[in-house]
């Protein structure tokens, strides 16, 4: 599911990123982590880690007290992987991903999978 490419500078955001599995019945256990590039920049760094049986990490920097988690909770398979962005700044438009890493288990062996969502957050003035 695509999120919104649009932020108001200075108000609440939420970074949307759903990864729902095909199949329900199949156990299955999750992570997630979130990569930001601004606007010129080369490189990917890594802002967020979630891991049901953490507490989320944040990079120290501008994300750091603002991004906080807004996807699943309670269930060691996620499916919404969402992100919020308490008060968008200047610094916060650009590329980001969303990485979903899986394990599914079937009988007999366990199966892992990652997948990337990737997209682009405009910072406007409205």
């Amino acid at each position: 599911v695509a999120s919104g490419s649009e932020a108001v500078l200075g108000l609440p955001f939420r970074l949307l990123c759903i990864a729902c599995k095909r199949r329900s019945e199949t156990p299955a256990e999750a992570s997630a982590e979130w990569f930001f590039r601004g606007e010129g920049e080369a490189a990917f760094h890594k802002i967020l880690e979630y891991s049901p049986e953490e507490p989320p990490w944040v990079a120290p920097g501008p994300f750091l007290g603002v991004l906080s988690w807004n996807g699943s909770r309670g269930t060691r398979d996620l499916q919404d992987l969402s992100v919020r962005l308490e008060a968008v700044g200047r610094p916060h438009g650009g590329h980001y991903v969303c990485r979903l890493r899986r394990n599914l288990t079937f009988e007999g062996y366990v199966y892992s999978l990652a997948r990337n969502q990737t997209l682009r957050l405009a910072v406007v003035e409205r």
